[in-house]
C-alpha cells in the first residue's frame, strides 16, 4: 500500500512512464493475491491464510489511492473491488453512533480488534471526501465533528480509543504520523494536487535526489 502511494507520488513528480507500468503490475499482484472476493476488501495477509483480517482503515486508504491512480488500475479489478470494500468497511467497521473506525474485522465482517486508532479515522474522512456519491460525501461534516469530539483535545490528540470511548493502548503507526489537526485541515479542502504535494514533501527530504526510476520500477539495470 505504501509502495503504491510512493510510486504515485514519484509518477506525479517525474512524469516517468516507468511508474505507470510498475503500478499496473502492483495492482494486478494485489488483486490476485490479497483481494477477499466476498467483500472486495484487501486483506492484510494473502487470501487463504488462516486467521486473516480485514482492516477498515486500509480499505479506506486503498479506496483513496485507487482514486489517485485514475485509469492505471483499470483491468486489474481493484477499482470495482474497492468500491465494495468501502461499503463493507463502512457497514461493519464504523460505529454508527460514535463514528469510530475499528482496527480490524474477520472475513465474515465481525469485529476482530475493536480498538479505534486515529489514523483509521482520518483515512475514513479522506475516503468520504473523495467519494463519487454525493450522499456519501454528505456524511463528511458530521463525521469530522464526531472525530473532533472523540479524538482531539486541547493538548493534542488521542492515539487510540476503546469502543466505549476510553483510552486504548498506544500502538505505533509511523506510516500514519501526520499530526491529526494538520491532516484534518487538509481533508476539509482535499484535492488530488494537495495530496500529491503532501506525499512529495514526505518523500523528498531537502537535498535528497530521487532514486533511479528504473530501480523503483523493478527493472534490472
Amino acid at each position: 500500500m505504501h509502495l503504491t502511494e510512493a510510486w504515485l507520488a514519484a509518477r506525479e513528480a517525474t512524469r516517468d512512464n516507468a511508474f505507470d507500468a510498475a503500478l499496473r503490475r502492483l495492482a494486478g499482484a494485489v488483486a490476485r493475491h490479497f483481494v477477499h472476493a466476498p467483500s472486495g476488501c484487501i486483506a492484510e495477509l494473502p487470501v487463504g491464510t488462516p486467521d486473516n483480517r480485514l482492516e477498515p482503515g486500509h480499505q479506506f486508504e486503498w479506496f483513496w489511492l485507487a482514486k489517485q491512480a485514475g485509469g492505471l488500475f483499470e483491468g486489474s479489478g481493484l477499482v470495482e473491488n474497492l468500491s465494495r470494500a468501502f461499503d463493507f468497511a463502512q457497514r461493519h467497521g464504523v460505529d454508527p453512533q460514535t463514528g469510530g473506525v475499528c482496527a480490524s474485522l474477520n472475513e465474515a465482517g465481525h469485529i476482530k480488534d475493536p480498538v479505534q486508532r486515529i489514523w483509521a479515522q482520518t483515512e475514513y474522512l479522506r475516503a468520504l471526501a473523495s467519494h463519487d456519491e454525493p450522499a456519501v460525501r454528505a456524511i463528511l461534516p458530521r463525521q469530522i465533528e464526531l472525530f473532533q469530539q472523540r479524538f482531539l483535545r486541547p493538548q493534542g490528540w488521542f492515539e487510540c480509543k476503546t469502543a466505549s470511548g476510553g483510552r486504548g493502548a498506544r500502538r505505533h503507526a509511523v506510516n500514519h504520523a501526520l499530526p491529526p489537526r494538520h491532516r484534518l485541515r487538509r481533508i476539509a479542502g482535499l484535492t488530488p494536487q494537495h495530496a500529491c504535494s503532501e506525499a512529495k514533501r514526505k518523500m523528498l527530504p531537502h537535498g535528497k535526489p530521487w532514486p533511479s526510476s528504473r530501480l523503483l520500477a523493478g527493472q534490472r539495470g
